[in-house]
């Protein structure tokens, strides 16, 4: 009766860390796709609107800058899978949308 007890609390033990592991790495990939998107998103923003600063016509800027944007989200996405951690990964990907916001923010000429 006992080894059928403990057995069973083994059994219990294991489902309830695969069902926690299983909600972890639907967080951190929610985590990385959306963030991802947002860093990249303000990368995409900071960058055109850097852009005109170095000579580029606005028009040309945002081109570029959209363009720019798939290779951002790409280089984030392969980074954030490398990433061991969800509070590594979102202390990256917020860095990065920090320079994104830091380049909106600068004042154009």
């Amino acid at each position: 009766m006992a080894e059928r007890i403990s057995t069973k609390l083994i059994a219990d033990r294991r489902n309830a860390t695969d069902t926690r592991r299983w909600w972890l790495v639907v967080l951190y990939l929610l985590v990385l796709i959306v963030g991802g998107y947002a860093a990249a998103l303000t990368l995409v923003a900071g960058f055109a609107r850097a852009l005109p600063v170095l000579g580029l016509a606005r028009s040309e800027a945002v081109v570029l800058a959209s363009m720019c944007g798939f290779l951002f989200y790409l280089a984030l996405l392969i980074w954030g899978t490398a990433q061991p951690r969800i509070s590594r990964l979102a202390l990256g990907l917020t860095m990065a949308g920090g320079l994104g916001l830091a380049l909106l923010l600068t004042k154009a000429a």
